[in-house]
């Protein structure tokens, strides 16, 4: 049997399931429960569109279905229409609220916003190995650098270490053209490479806001003292 063959056939056995049993398929990728990053009505109605997306494009590679090319061959309809509304009504049921997630996740956000300002007031570079401000430290001579420098641990999903985390030293914070707050990392293996401060984990967010404080890029006004 040719490729073409083998995927005309996984069509075919995706569409003889019938509605009650695509829609059994669907009930064994969800996850049991879901935990929202927040509870605005916008928020949850994604997760749960994005959900079902997430297990549509599963059983579409498991079967060798190609949707876009079955819709508009099928006046425009796919066999997924019939059952996503229960899929995701199902989703819904599934939510539920951890108050201390949505604490950590302001928190985070908290952290993420006095970083940013910190490198705004800085021309939108600062550097965290070498001491360069304003500009990044590739684009000149190598500065004096810094005795210690922040070790963070990112996930990434796209990476192929487990899990997709990492731990690698701060090199550089920077805003980019567009306003997306970076970090220059480099790994273990010498290579450095730029990635969002959302990629960041929180100990690291915290880490970082320390040192900048310790190093006067941010007011010890933002913290409380303990004793005076």
């Amino acid at each position: 049997m040719n490729q073409e063959s083998k995927k005309q056939k996984g069509q075919e056995n995706l569409l003889l399931l019938g509605a009650n049993t695509l829609y059994q398929k669907m009930m064994q990728y969800l996850s049991p429960i879901y935990f929202p990053k927040s509870l605005e009505i916008d928020d949850i109605d994604t997760l749960v569109s994005n959900e079902f997306f997430r297990v549509r494009n599963i059983l579409c590679r498991i079967y060798k279905f190609d949707e876009n090319k079955h819709i508009p061959e099928n006046d425009g309809t796919s066999p997924f229409d019939t059952i996503r509304k229960d899929v995701e009504q199902e989703v819904y049921k599934r939510i539920y609220n951890d108050p201390d997630f949505l604490t950590t996740i302001n928190i985070r956000k908290k952290y993420i916003m006095m970083i940013r300002e910190a490198v705004k007031s800085n021309n939108n570079t600062i550097g965290t190995f070498y001491k360069n401000q304003g500009k990044h430290y590739r684009d000149g001579e190598i500065p004096v650098e810094y005795e210690t420098s922040p070790i963070v641990v990112i996930q990434n999903s796209d990476y192929f270490g487990y899990g997709g985390y990492e731990a690698n030293t701060l090199y550089e914070l920077f805003i980019s053209d567009i306003g997306e707050l970076f970090c220059v990392l480099y790994g273990e293996a010498g290579e450095s490479f730029n990635e969002p401060v959302e990629h960041i984990q929180t100990e690291g967010l915290i880490e970082i806001t320390h040192w900048l404080a310790e190093q006067s890029f941010i007011s010890s006004d933002k913290f409380i003292k303990i004793k005076n």
